[in-house]
């Protein structure tokens, strides 16, 4: 346990955010289910970067 916790990054800057979304809004068809899921890794991709954007920038200044 020890070995685990020195392993983590404590002198880094963890970034979270969580989206809920209701069941009822999540597609029942497997197709449709794919491509909701495909807009939301869009959806995260874009957070992260732009998350990464902001670091930079404040890191650059």
């Amino acid at each position: 346990m020890a070995d685990l916790w020195r392993g983590l990054p404590m002198d880094k800057t963890l970034h979270l955010r969580w989206w809920f979304v209701p069941a009822g809004d999540v597609p029942r068809g497997e197709s449709e289910r794919e491509d909701w899921l495909y807009h939301w890794w869009e959806t995260i991709d874009g957070w992260i970067d732009a998350t990464q954007r902001e670091e930079a920038r404040k890191t650059a200044a």
